[in-house]
């Protein structure tokens, strides 16, 4: 039984060994309850049991065989793509104006979160700017994806396992976001450039860059794509990390 309020569940994979075990360990921590999937029932059970006796939250063990490799958490991350925020409901009036100035508040406080301290910072600017109804697309992706739960979802999955190799494994993270100017667009709709280079121990380098087009209603989000998305330096793997190793702080820069 859990001791005070959850903050939701997280579903992990492989979480009876390496860094699996390290994820569940970190979410319980930080007040998450679990489902713990994996193929060592042993393991499982001693997993759950430890993490409830040690911070009070439920885990549950899911013996299962997903045939997945830690290392797909690195290859080709692609950005579907809150605390000290820039309020959003002060923008101007002029329809145009204020959605360049919500642009450039969404793209600062994304740049000023730091991943290696804290995935929910992002969150939290996640819930502060993007509408209940928002829908995400982008040119990988066929399907859109429509409401913020579902989203958020896909967010936290991502951010988790980025943080967690930021803060403990020695991964350098590196994002620049820059507004530009779009081609002939309508009123509250805006575009941004952005970079983000993962850095790993061993000095292998990957870099993701795409573009945004954002639709704003008000102070809020309702629509983003993202396209012109290219990678290079190839995916890094788990030999790029140390969990033992000291990393340089993460610059972080806008224009």
């Amino acid at each position: 039984m859990s001791n005070s309020l959850s903050k939701g569940t997280a579903l992990v994979t492989g979480a009876s060994r390496g860094i699996g075990t390290v994820y569940a360990d970190r979410l319980a921590k930080r007040g998450y309850d679990l489902i713990l999937v994996a193929r060592s029932e042993a393991r499982l059970k001693e997993l759950s049991t430890r993490l409830t006796s040690e911070t009070g939250r439920s885990a549950t063990p899911l013996l299962a065989d997903l045939n997945e490799r830690a290392e797909f958490l690195l290859g080709g991350i692609s950005m579907t793509d809150e605390h000290s925020l820039v309020s959003a409901d002060h923008f101007d009036r002029d329809l145009y104006t204020s959605s360049y100035t919500g642009e450039r508040a969404l793209n600062a406080a994304i740049v000023k979160a730091e991943i290696s301290e804290s995935f929910e910072e992002y969150l939290e600017i996640f819930d502060a700017f993007y509408a209940d109804d928002v829908e995400v697309n982008s040119e990988a992706h066929e399907e859109p994806i429509r409401g913020k739960a579902r989203v958020r979802s896909l967010l936290f999955n991502f951010l988790v396992p980025l943080h967690v190799m930021a803060e403990l494994g020695g991964l350098s993270v590196f994002i620049r976001g820059t507004a530009i100017a779009g081609n002939g667009d309508a009123a509250g709709v805006t575009h941004s450039e952005w970079t983000l280079e993962l850095v790993g121990v061993s000095g292998r380098t990957c870099t993701l860059s795409w573009r945004a087009l954002r639709k704003w209603n008000g102070s809020r989000v309702v629509f983003e794509h993202h396209y012109e998305q290219q990678e290079s330096g190839g995916p890094l793997t788990l030999d790029d990390l140390s969990f033992n190793a000291a990393k340089p702080d993460p610059l972080s820069t806008i224009q």
